[in-house]
């Protein structure tokens, strides 16, 4: 009866060892790949801010040219491009649908 008890104990043992030994590389496997998940993420993290820097730049560069070009735009300019004074304004009424859906007693 004591040899069916150790040979259960052995058993009931080695099973648990077993599941601890699968539960470690279970939790190997998770460590690793949080690691890796993290590195990656720091990786592409400086890549979109060096070419965040590149674009910032370029917005910088087209403002500036676009500052250029705009002051060298004058009457004059204007007139030897065809463009003339207007006699009177005229404005197009813009018809809008919004007040009417909004209010609970349109008609």
């Amino acid at each position: 009866m004591y040899r069916k008890n150790n040979i259960k104990h052995l058993v009931f043992g080695k099973r648990i060892l077993e599941a601890l030994l699968f539960l470690l590389a279970f939790l190997a496997f998770l460590y690793i790949y949080f690691v890796s998940s993290s590195i990656i993420t720091v990786i592409v993290r400086e890549e979109v801010n060096g070419n965040i820097v590149t674009v910032s730049s370029t917005i910088g560069e087209l403002e500036s040219k676009y500052l250029a070009l705009k002051n060298e735009i004058t009457v004059e300019y204007a007139y030897s491009h065809g463009f003339s004074d207007i006699s009177s304004k005229s404005y197009t009424p813009r018809v809008s649908t919004i007040g009417r859906v909004l209010t609970v007693n349109s008609q």
